[in-house]
């Protein structure tokens, strides 16, 4: 059984990010899709990049995200980010900072030792990865007016009342280093484009396609 896949999409009064999600619940789970990566982007000898890409394994997933240091971001952090008004920040004004979730100080970005025991978590609850394609509304960044952060900050929320589990959600310029980058940053920027299409793919993530503009 090879399991099928629709795409929904989610926009403010209707719907206007994408899922890609199974059709079926009780479809028998797939047999690991195995997809040869070809780069024409040289890697380095400390780059541990893998030959080949297990789409349905979470283990490979967060084997990628951790080795390519792809930065998901915690959607309550999105929700007061939207709630204050402001603007989808760089991946490198991320590192370090935090927030005030539940009384607590938490990590913008999630930790590696997060992403290690979601991978070896089967509970239906775990938390949930939400991969954005959209498109870039000016050079300088994606969203200024802040109309994607809307969406992204709208479906999230109804997504939480309705399943009461934590979301991580992968944005580009939020998850990966901003030009200009140091040749640290640019290292991991490079791995982390050499197996892009883990974060659209694979069977542990959602895809959230944006197919407005600001109006």
């Amino acid at each position: 059984g090879v399991k099928s896949y629709c795409w929904h999409e989610i926009c403010r009064g209707s719907s206007s990010l994408s899922r890609v999600a199974p059709a079926f619940d009780n479809d028998p789970e797939p047999e690991p899709v195995k997809v040869s990566v070809l780069s024409s982007v040289k890697a380095s000898k400390s780059e541990h990049l893998l030959e080949t890409s297990d789409l349905v394994d979470p283990r490979q997933l967060a084997k990628y995200l951790i080795e390519a240091d792809v930065g998901l971001v915690r959607a309550q952090y999105l929700w007061q980010l939207h709630q204050e008004g402001g603007s989808l920040p760089r991946r490198q004004e991320l590192d370090g900072i935090r927030f005030s979730l539940g009384g607590r100080e938490e990590d913008c970005l999630v930790r590696s030792e997060e992403l290690r025991h979601w991978a070896e978590d089967d509970r239906p609850q775990r938390p949930r990865i939400f991969a954005i394609s959209h498109c870039w509304e000016s050079r300088e960044h994606p969203d200024p007016c802040g109309y994607q952060l809307g969406l992204i900050h709208d479906y999230t929320r109804k997504h939480d009342h309705a399943f009461e589990c934590e979301m991580w959600v992968f944005y580009d310029y939020s998850s990966l280093c901003q030009y200009q980058r140091n040749q640290q940053q640019e290292e991991s920027f490079r791995r982390a484009m050499q197996q892009m299409h883990l974060l659209y793919a694979h069977n542990s993530t959602t895809t959230l396609r944006i197919e407005t503009l600001t109006p």
